[in-house]
């Protein structure tokens, strides 16, 4: 009669590890879920202006830009495809990036930029620039 219970105990025990380790896992790789699991276009309206660095200037896209569809591959890589507006008469159909999540980096045609926020809704990312009278972040969005 005591043996049961026991088991009971360790059954209900078993699944309440099995579920919080796989709550864990995703947990973990939530971030790089968001980037591969769909495609992005650049974006003009923040949905989290929370996150955004002191001293920033959003970076709103060309219209040359709208068309373009950003995929991030597993292995940390990105393609863009440009589209069917070009911005340079010169510009490539498709174009290869970077990325990393653990240092929070992205490098989108040659020039690396800090990764801000990467959530379902959007990703944000960000550069440096400094100006005459210090310096301020530009802030670039993927939705």
């Amino acid at each position: 009669m005591k043996r049961k219970p026991i088991l009971i105990l360790i059954f209900i025990s078993v699944i309440v590890l099995l579920s919080n380790c796989k709550k864990h896992e995703i947990e973990e790789n939530g971030a790089l879920d968001y980037l591969t699991k769909r495609t992005w276009k650049r974006a003009a309206v923040d949905k989290n202006p929370g996150s955004n660095p002191l001293l920033n200037i959003y970076f709103l896209p060309l219209e040359c830009e709208k068309d373009d569809v950003y995929s991030f591959c597993i292995d940390g890589t990105m393609k863009i495809d440009n589209g069917t507006e070009k911005c340079d008469a010169k510009e490539n159909k498709i174009e290869m990036g970077s990325y990393d999540i653990t240092k929070s980096e992205i490098t989108i045609k040659g020039v690396k930029y800090i990764l801000t926020e990467v959530s379902p809704q959007q990703i944000k990312y960000v550069s440096l620039v400094s100006s005459q009278v210090g310096y301020y972040y530009a802030v670039m969005l993927l939705q």
